[in-house]
């Protein structure tokens, strides 16, 4: 039987992730008279909706960045109406030798979504950490999108220097679907790809202004769409490895 964590409120969530789960129950009971070896287990963390940036940037957050994020932000604004920023749910399901990454949203990207006015990229993240004592990742996983398509990547900061290692994963690795809760990417890497990881947390970003991935985008231009909602008495809100 899988172990499986879920976090976070929310009576429809929940029923998201209880649906989530019996479909992976379902998997491995079939799984299990082809390979008994094979085992998974997921942590499953629901985030309250409607709360993208402008929910909880305040003034002067943001200030050492370029631009006033406040203004992305107000009334209704395209960002501010970009469904697709909007986390309801994301896990982290360990099978075998690999890491599944999953994010549920409010709206999908299809063929005639573009992207907010004044933004180049966003990403949908899960930052991954060995111990969870600082606020630098040690390896950071990315689905981006450009408009156009689709793209992923693998960041490896645990060398703590510029410029990071930077993989980009093959399309396999990426799947987006519509479903009745929303819309759902998954992102898929071999363990071995992050070693010792034990803790993560995830979030959305738009980007005014392109920075390579093998450096830090420091110097302005982005800001966090949707971050996970987590316990207010950590710095950060990291959630365990399954």
């Amino acid at each position: 039987m899988p172990r499986v964590v879920v976090r976070g409120g929310g009576e429809k969530l929940l029923k998201v992730a209880v649906a989530v789960m019996s479909t992976l129950v379902a998997a491995l009971m079939l799984s299990a008279s082809l390979s008994s070896a094979s085992v998974t287990n997921t942590v499953y963390v629901t985030d309250r909706p409607g709360d993208l940036g402008k929910t909880w940037y305040s003034s002067g957050q943001g200030s050492h960045l370029a631009g006033d994020p406040i203004s992305w932000w107000s009334g209704n604004s395209p960002i501010s109406n970009a469904g697709y920023l909007d986390i309801l749910a994301s896990w982290v399901t360990v099978e075998d030798q690999q890491i599944t990454m999953g994010m549920l949203v409010k709206d999908p990207v299809t063929v005639g979504t573009q992207l907010p006015t004044g933004v180049k990229l966003v990403r949908w993240v899960w930052y991954f950490f060995l111990e969870p004592a600082y606020g630098h990742a040690d390896y950071v996983a990315i689905i981006m999108w450009d408009g156009i398509g689709f793209t992923a990547a693998l960041k490896d900061q645990t060398g703590g220097a510029e410029p990071y290692p930077v993989t980009y994963l093959s399309s396999d690795s990426i799947t987006h679907d519509i479903t009745e809760e929303g819309y759902v990417l998954t992102l898929t890497v071999d363990c071995s790809a992050m070693p010792g990881v034990n803790w993560w947390y995830f979030v959305s970003c738009v980007f005014k202004n392109l920075w390579p991935l093998e450096g830090s985008a420091r110097y302005g231009g982005w800001y966090f769409a949707d971050r996970t909602d987590g316990p207010t008495d950590t710095l950060l809100p990291w959630w365990p490895m399954p």
